[in-house]
């Protein structure tokens, strides 16, 4: 059962990744309102990677989770997110750059109806990270999982006004209490 201890450490670790990748993120735009390019550029960088190392951290997390419990769909539910994730953001962004013209910017039907397929997608990956939370909170027999998984989703639907992404944010971070304090330890005994 060293796997559960090895999961909560991936979590913990894996949240804390993303919330340095958004802080380092908000940075970045904010640098760019001041026409500080060199800093932007190594900022974005820095963001992204940082990013990118705590998804796979959140991956890994919900594997040894969903192997140690006995819960596939803990990690199946989480992937399957990530992935979509990628989709959504691609195809809001395919939608955003539609409405390019020579003359400047023109939000079209075409480009709204694409970006609103993108939001779509994006508020089914909220889903699947609810699934996933929903289900390590049924597995561990912890409600602050729940309570993630429910506010993850509710800002994901909420995100096309911006405070769903702070409700994200918020279920994120209970997320990372979660897994900070998830009851691990009593569940290696009973076993």
């Amino acid at each position: 059962m060293d796997e559960l201890k090895r999961a909560k450490r991936w979590g913990v670790w894996g949240v804390v990744l993303i919330f340095v990748a958004v802080i380092l993120g908000v940075w970045s735009g904010y640098e760019a309102t001041r026409f500080n390019e060199e800093l932007v550029g190594i900022l974005d960088l820095l963001s992204k990677a940082i990013g990118i190392l705590g998804t796979v951290a959140l991956i890994a997390s919900t594997y040894f989770y969903g192997k140690a419990l006995g819960h596939p769909e803990i990690f199946r539910n989480f992937l399957l997110g990530i992935i979509l994730q990628i989709v959504a953001e691609v195809v809001f962004l395919v939608g955003f750059l539609s409405g390019i013209t020579p003359v400047g910017y023109s939000l079209t039907a075409l480009s709204l109806g694409i970006m609103f397929l993108g939001y779509l997608l994006w508020v089914f990956t909220s889903y699947l990270f609810k699934k996933s939370l929903m289900a390590l909170g049924e597995a561990l027999n912890y409600g602050l999982f729940r309570l993630a998984g429910n506010l993850v989703f509710w800002g994901g639907v909420l995100s096309i006004i911006v405070i769903g992404f702070f409700i994200m944010l918020v279920g994120w971070f209970l997320a990372l209490i979660g897994f900070l304090k998830a009851p691990v330890e009593e569940l290696q005994k009973t076993s």
